[in-house]
């Protein structure tokens, strides 16, 4: 019995031998078959999966070519064409000449050219990627993408240092920096003007540069092209910020963008310059408050003095703290009645740093609200 078993099982294996390799082929061919079944009743897409470009310049705008394909067997429609970013035109060629794409239909091996058109807007030696996302009527495929790659940004025209940063800068001292321009072209270009975002507080000058034997910067910056002076007016305190921006003479690029911050600061400043009195808290109002009076020269000593206070109002000047720091403690002393709207009074110090003397004003706004 079980020699029978044996000899039945082993002729079963024969015949699946046989039949595999009489009819193997056939099967392949069979599902092969029904594939291409499949594709001629459907569009198939054949698109990249990502497109290179480059190396570019920052500023440029750059054209990235591809196709589209339709491998299927029945027409393809692609629509709803759209990217990450506003800077960005999707066109498809018509003839002669590009359309901006709104919807493309492909028979069955037909293909289209298409390109990307946009501004290389990151900084230099920096990568950039874009995708490009559209609509198919594919049946398992109805968004598809693919992604434009820079991989490489040329800096164009690029400043050493990328910006200047002033710090603080005593008031009516004179306070410059020089910002070196360099071309990365094998073709060098002329810097041809140079602005301020703001004229009244930093002014900048091109200086002169002479032409003569060409030599590439060691740090691979390119060729020095150009040397920006740039001033700061010091003539009253406050906050320095603005950009200063450097034009090539082709006017094809963007302006290499430099940002300038820093502070002109008086002698002698007061933190904060205006008081709030009374302030409402949970607990009622409070009539009291502080500041803190500094020597930003940071050579000699300071005495400080009170020259001017108004009426109802207490004033005394702490002991020096730590850090060349005052402390002025301000407080409402008296009725002083309730305003309208909030109004201002000042409180006048008087610093003194070895012969010279500064007038330090406080300002106390008054709020409506509160009778001590």
């Amino acid at each position: 019995m079980r020699r029978n078993r044996f000899i039945i099982a082993m002729v079963a294996i024969a015949l699946v031998g046989i039949f595999l390799h009489l009819f193997g082929n056939q099967i392949h061919t069979f599902y092969s078959s029904t594939e291409d079944m499949i594709a001629a009743d459907t569009p198939v897409l054949e698109c990249p999966a990502m497109v290179k470009v480059g190396p570019v310049e920052y500023g440029t705008v750059i054209e990235a070519h591809f196709s589209v394909a339709n491998r299927g067997g029945s027409e393809l429609v692609l629509n709803e064409f759209r990217s990450s970013c506003t800077c960005e035109s999707i066109e498809v060629k018509r003839g002669d000449s590009f359309v901006r794409a709104g919807e493309v239909r492909l028979k069955p091996n037909e293909s289209a050219n298409m390109r990307l058109v946009m501004s290389v807007n990151e900084r230099a030696h920096e990568s950039m990627s874009t995708p490009i996302y559209f609509r198919t009527n594919v049946p398992d495929r109805p968004e598809a993408h693919l992604v434009v790659d820079v991989p490489v940004i040329l800096a164009g025209l690029s400043a050493v240092p990328r910006s200047v940063t002033f710090g603080e800068v005593p008031l009516g001292s004179d306070s410059r920096h020089l910002v070196q321009l360099f071309d990365s072209r094998s073709v060098r270009r002329r810097v041809s003007e140079v602005r301020s975002a703001d004229p009244a507080r930093v002014r900048v000058k091109l200086l002169p540069h002479e032409d003569g034997v060409i030599r590439p910067d060691e740090a691979g910056r390119g060729v020095l092209v150009g040397t920006v002076e740039v001033t700061i007016d010091t003539k009253s305190p406050g906050q320095v910020s603005c950009d200063v921006m450097a034009y090539f003479a082709e006017g094809v690029t963007a302006p290499e963008m430099i940002p300038v911050a820093g502070r002109v600061v008086a002698p002698v400043e007061v933190y904060p310059p205006i008081l709030h009195l009374p302030r409402s808290t949970a607990n009622g109002f409070v009539y009291s408050g502080s500041c803190l009076c500094r020597n930003t020269l940071q050579s000699g000593d300071m005495a400080l003095k009170v020259i001017q206070a108004p009426k109802g109002v207490s004033v005394k000047v702490a002991e020096a703290a730590p850090g060349g720091l005052w402390k002025i403690q301000v407080e409402l002393t008296e009725e002083y009645g309730t305003p309208e709207v909030p109004r201002d009074l000042t409180v006048k110090l008087l610093a003194i740093l070895g012969e010279r003397q500064y007038e330090v004003d406080i300002t106390l706004r008054i709020q409506p609200g509160g009778t001590k």
